[in-house]
């Protein structure tokens, strides 16, 4: 059985909604890990790991923010507008 085109549209959106998730996920483990790791090089445990953590929830939000409104967009350009809907 062929899904429509409609199914297929609808799941690429979804894959590219879930990157960008993914996308917040590794980016604050990324900046979280740092700080755990320069903490234990400079024995500061736990400030480095707390900037860390805050400074990676602070740019991975900032980044989904971005890209969620970027994926908007492009939802946006591919759908016509009909008369009478907002």
């Amino acid at each position: 059985m062929k899904a429509s085109k409609s199914n297929d549209s609808t799941l690429v959106a979804g894959l590219r909604f879930a990157g960008v998730g993914v996308g917040f996920v590794t980016e604050a483990g990324i900046v979280t890990a740092l700080g755990w790791w320069l903490d234990g090089r400079f024995d500061t445990a736990p400030w480095l790991l707390v900037v860390g953590a805050l400074l990676g929830v602070t740019l991975a939000t900032i980044s989904l923010v971005k890209g969620v409104e970027r994926l908007e967009k492009m939802a946006n350009r591919r759908e016509p507008e009909r008369p009478g809907e907002e």
